[in-house]
């Protein structure tokens, strides 16, 4: 049976009792009540009630009516908070969960110097071909750093080797050229007879005491000597690395320090419904007039959640005002409608004579054997002598039935005229929640602060209910924004704190040449063995002499490299298979692109060589 069933069956069941109860007085023209037409008028009282029960109306609660901190993130729905809800800032280091800012998240150019923690660059962060010269600080790759054969004869400069710089015995037999000894590099005793030309050297050419044996080791000086490894972390200074070194991307999630993306590091705008985990707006994340009528759960607000005078006459159902609602002498003559008191509805003995007009009750009136109105004394009138249905509501003079004539819940609601239950007649806290018609209480019911976080279904506030920027730092729990509460690119240089970006964030290779400042790798930076001769030169080659003359003497010969720049260090490794009267010298070069070899002929006659001559040269800039 429907809601409007109940009701219109209830307003007959009613209304026939009342009829049949209540004795009439009344004049001969209004002796009966019409009780069809009663009941037709209940009916349709009836319907129009069944009607309103049917409406659902969606009511909005605005910022005013929710108490500060009331929504907690149990009201939230999951993605109710998107990224323009929150404020600016909002998003501290407390907020962000740990490991939440990954590579995506980080804005080209994020990772500055002051975000990397001293030592965060290790070898494994770097990669390949990012250290360069530039970024080598001046005089800081010492010897340790150099691998072993790295410093090959084209990496020194002319003239730049000294007898300081030659460990005892490492200049052997091998290591010398062919004819490259010249009288002033010889000790005294150090060349025997076999060595010297007939006739070709004097007393005078010989130092004393120049050349002994025991200076020179056998294979003093080896490629074992020189330590293989890469620059590691210690070979990097502190800070070295800025945000113009690092690549976009680099610094990823397992890069950053636990809560190292504070709210300030957090691009404005960019943490978005997805990014917040479940529960994390809290109430006090909620911002007022977030929380609307469509957020409450149906049949939620009791009679304790409203405000004295809150429910009109309007906001009042059809027969649920009940006569144990009715407050003592609350239901007036006026209050009763033409005809509502029925027999049944006196006590007996409940008319007296004063109640009746003088004369009106007549012999017609009378049953057979009736005594005249004459006749009967004051009190001679009970409720007996009346024919049930007899009185009706004109036969009452005003006020005539009080209060205490009513029986207890005598009085239902179809006995109510419309509109005649205002606030005033309503007892503090008679209307519950059982009273009131779903979907009719409306914003402006509503006392400001009146919603608060325990009358919000959990999870029933979506992002439509949020204001831009009304989710603020501190609505925010610690920990709520994770990885995929953070929009790729969220984290740029300025969300990142110093020191920041330690070794851990970093992925290995991360850092490249462009990200290291000029000078920022000194020799403490270079792990010890790792430079090898292609990372000392900027260019280097072969240079093809041709077979021809060579007179005795020294010839300048002129060979064509591109890129080679006046001042620049060469370094020259001559042919194996050159000539031992041949000694091959590169010199500093004055013109761009020309590399000149110094080749000089120490036989004291002219050689052709056999073949053409390979020198080996590398340019340090």
């Amino acid at each position: 049976m429907t809601p409007g069933e109940m009701i219109r069956l209830r307003v007959l069941a009613t209304l026939l009792a009342a009829v049949a109860a209540l004795p009439l007085f009344a004049s001969p023209a209004a002796a009966r009540i019409d009780v069809v037409q009663t009941a037709l008028r209940a009916l349709r009282v009836a319907e129009r009630a069944e009607k309103a029960a049917k409406r659902n109306k969606v009511v909005k609660v605005d910022s005013k009516k929710l108490v500060d901190g009331g929504v907690t993130a149990d009201d939230l729905a999951a993605g109710a908070v998107t990224a323009g809800k929150l404020a600016a800032g909002a998003v501290d280091v407390a907020a962000l969960a740990n490991g939440s800012v990954t590579s995506a998240k980080l804005a080209a150019g994020a990772v500055t110097a002051a975000a990397l923690a001293n030592g965060a660059v290790a070898t494994a962060k770097l990669a390949d071909g990012a250290v360069t010269s530039a970024k080598l600080k001046d005089g800081d790759v010492r010897t340790a750093d150099l691998a072993d054969g790295a410093v090959t004869s084209g990496k020194l400069k002319d003239g730049d080797v000294k007898a300081a710089d030659l460990a005892d015995g490492a200049v052997t037999s091998a290591k010398l050229a062919d004819g490259g000894v010249e009288h002033a590099d010889l000790a005294d005793d150090a060349v025997d007879a076999a060595k010297i030309e007939d006739g070709s050297v004097g007393a005078a050419e010989l130092g004393d005491d120049s050349v002994h044996a025991a200076e020179l080791a056998d294979d003093a000086v080896d490629a074992a000597a020189i330590v293989d490894g890469a620059v590691g972390a210690d070979a990097i200074a502190a800070d070295a690395v800025g945000t113009a070194e690092l690549a976009a991307g680099a610094v990823t999630t397992g890069k950053l320090a636990d809560n190292a993306v504070t709210g300030a590091k957090l691009a404005d705008g960019t943490v978005t419904a997805a990014d917040l985990a479940d529960g994390a707006v809290v109430a006090a994340k909620l911002a007022d007039g977030a929380v609307s009528g469509a957020k409450l759960a149906d049949g939620t607000v009791t009679a304790l959640d409203l405000a004295d005078g809150a429910v009109l006459t309007a906001k009042i159902g059809d027969l649920a005002v009940t006569t144990g609602k009715l407050a003592d002498g609350a239901v007036t003559t006026g209050k009763v409608a033409d005809g509502a008191i029925t027999t049944a509805k006196l006590a007996d003995a409940a008319v007296t004579t004063a109640k009746i007009f003088d004369a009106a009750v007549t012999t017609a009136k009378l049953a057979n054997g009736a005594v005249t109105l004459n006749a009967l004394g004051d009190g001679s009138v009970t409720s007996a002598k009346l024919l049930d249905g007899t009185i009706a509501d004109v036969d009452l003079a005003g006020g005539a039935v009080g209060s205490s004539a009513i029986k207890a819940d005598a009085v239902t609601s179809t006995h109510i005229g419309t509109g005649a239950v205002g606030a005033s007649e309503l007892a503090n806290g008679a209307v519950d929640s059982a009273a009131i018609l779903n979907g009719t209480i409306d914003t402006v019911d509503l006392w400001d602060g009146a919603v608060t976080a325990a009358k919000i279904m959990d999870g029933t506030i979506t992002p439509a209910d949020l204001a831009a920027d009304s989710v603020t730092n501190a609505k925010l729990a610690d920990n709520a924004v994770a990885t995929a509460e953070l929009a790729d690119g969220a984290v740029t240089a300025p969300k990142l704190g110093a020191d920041s970006v330690t070794n851990a964030k970093l992925a290995d290779n991360a850092v490249g040449h462009n990200e290291l400042a000029d000078d920022a790798v000194t020799g403490t930076e270079i792990a010890n063995g790792t430079l090898t001769a292609a990372d000392v030169g900027v260019l280097g080659g072969t240079a093809t002499l041709a077979p021809v003359q060579i007179d005795p003497g020294c010839t300048d010969v002129p060979f064509a490299v591109a890129g080679l720049q006046p001042g620049d260090r060469v370094l020259l490794t001559a042919d194996p298979d050159m000539d031992v009267a041949f000694m091959a010298q590169a010199l500093t070069p004055d013109t761009a692109g020309q590399l000149e070899v110094r080749i000089c002929n120490l036989n004291g006659a002219p050689v052709t060589p056999a073949a053409a001559y390979d020198f080996s040269y590398l340019v340090i800039r």
